[in-house]
């Protein structure tokens, strides 16, 4: 999915996880991303 978008929006608590794994990738792509945290909500 990363490889195929421009932009990430993810719902995450920063801890160890999938959509943690899915973030650094996107980092590692230059993606621009949108972390939500679910907490702050």
């Amino acid at each position: 999915m990363v490889d195929n978008s421009d932009y990430i929006i993810a719902v995450w608590d920063g801890k160890p996880s999938g959509t943690g794994n899915t973030v650094k990738y996107a980092k590692q792509k230059n993606k621009k991303i949108l972390i939500i945290n679910p907490s702050d909500l």
